[in-house]
């Protein structure tokens, strides 16, 4: 039986040319596809819909459904910052006298602030500091710890701060960070009293102060002498309760046998979180959303630097560009090449193994063709069959490239075997026949049975 690369067609052309035909005209409707690409990285969507975790957050959202938000701060932000206002209005708007909403953005449902959920629970009778403590670790932050000294502490500040990072270094293996003690936080953190119609504003409430173990203190003074803040450190873990009593009870080594550290004490309110929630429109276009939220925070004098972004939609456009930094980051100077794009890297690295291990620049060439030919189909089926590129999918455009140039380096050498073994005159089709078949066998072929081929041979 002729071989499929020794038939021929009736014009007496090799079958070989209609498949380079093939790939000729496959090749403009595979280029469309892959500008169809899509960025897609829904982590759920990773996971397969039999998943039983899948299934539980699928089911927790159709029975509780929740607005897509995003969580938005920044460095210094507190419960009374006046760009809090400004910044709101720029999100969501303004209404006018006559009810109407002017301003904000499309991509914007609401905003909700803290002032706003104090106010309703005050409203609903509850006390001012306590509700401070109901809010800290959600859309309120603690801050530093905050530490009132001893007499002896006091006297030496800068041995104190010393002695204290040096000890805390290592008694808990911890990098200790102090600042100096913030000035008056009243004007910053006291609690607005809630609006009543028809009344005069009331004065607000002192800061709610709030023990290590997240209870609210009976002294309510907010004077300290220094703030200090370590890695995972949070109110109301035992980690921070132990090392609070740890401060109270160290002694120097060198020094009167007295302890350093009275008391410490959490003041919430600083820094603060706004839940702005997404417009269906929003959710259209997450990156054009973020780029308009940032914009807005730079007009409500918010620095960029100190903007913090969290959310399932920063989540996911995250994702997004490092997807596009994996195949060209232009941060990286094209010295290094292997930071700057690492699909090209790997490209680039296949062709050079290509050249060497073939030794021939038009053997080499015809491999590297056919492996990136197959890596670009290989791409261009996910937007064809409906799906979209995400951060796992990114490493299939390398691991298809290799896994081609492989087999491709594979078939080229028993190829060069079964020419290398033919007899003088033989056809070359004979050659690529003989290889063909031996490279789907099992093991190391490394003779040909010649004899498979005399009858093809002779018909050549």
């Amino acid at each position: 039986m002729t071989h499929f690369f020794e038939k021929r067609d009736p014009w007496g052309n090799r079958y070989s040319l209609w498949i380079v035909a093939l790939m000729a005209f496959a090749a403009p409707l595979c280029w469309w596809s892959v500008r169809q690409t899509r960025l897609e990285n829904d982590v759920e969507s990773w996971l397969s819909e039999s998943d039983p975790e899948r299934r539980a957050s699928a089911w927790a959202k159709e029975q509780f459904p929740i607005e897509n938000r995003i969580l938005l701060t920044w460095d210094g932000s507190s419960i009374n910052d006046p760009r809090v206002g400004k910044l709101i209005e720029q999100l969501a708007g303004k209404v006018d006298e006559h009810g109407m909403k002017r301003g904000g953005l499309p991509y914007i449902s609401s905003v909700t602030e803290p002032l706003q959920s104090l106010e309703v629970m005050q409203k609903n009778g509850i006390e001012p500091h306590e509700a401070v403590r109901r809010l800290e670790g959600t859309i309120l932050g603690a801050g530093a710890l905050r530490l009132r000294l001893t007499e002896t502490g006091r006297s030496a500040m800068r041995k104190t701060k010393r002695e204290l990072q040096t000890a805390m270094k290592a008694k808990f293996g911890l990098d200790l960070a102090i600042l100096d003690a913030s000035p008056d936080l009243t004007p910053l953190i006291s609690i607005p009293a809630p609006a009543k119609e028809g009344e005069e504003t009331s004065d607000p409430s002192a800061p709610a102060i709030l023990n290590v173990d997240g209870s609210v203190a009976v002294s309510g003074s907010a004077e300290h002498d220094l703030q200090v803040a370590w890695k995972g450190m949070r109110i109301r873990s035992d980690a921070t309760i132990a090392i609070m009593n740890w401060f109270t009870e160290h002694v120097p080594e060198r020094g009167d046998g007295k302890t350093l550290v009275e008391s410490g004490f959490f003041a919430p309110g600083s820094p603060i979180a706004l839940s702005v929630g997404i417009s269906e429109a929003g959710l259209a276009d997450k990156a054009e959303t973020i780029g308009a939220i940032r914009l807005a925070c730079t007009s409500a004098g918010i620095p960029s630097d100190a903007l913090h972004l969290a959310g399932e939609a920063i989540s996911a456009n995250e994702l997004n560009d490092q997807v596009i930094k994996a195949a060209w980051n232009s941060s990286y100077p094209i010295s290094q090449l292997n930071r700057r794009s690492v699909i090209l890297a790997s490209a680039l690295v296949c062709a050079l193994l290509a050249f060497v291990l073939l030794r021939s620049v038009r053997l080499a060439t015809m491999v590297l063709f056919v492996s990136l030919y197959t890596s670009f189909c290989a791409l261009a089926i996910i937007p064809a069959t409906g799906g979209a590129m995400n951060m796992v999918l990114v490493a299939l455009p390398s691991l298809t490239l290799v896994i081609a140039i492989s087999c491709a380096l594979h078939a080229a050498n028993y190829w060069r075997q079964a020419a290398c073994e033919r007899s003088n005159g033989r056809h070359d089709g004979i050659s690529v026949s003989m290889a063909s078949d031996v490279i789907w066998l099992p093991g190391d072929c490394s003779r040909f049975d010649l004899a498979m081929y005399s009858e093809a041979d002779s018909s050549a």
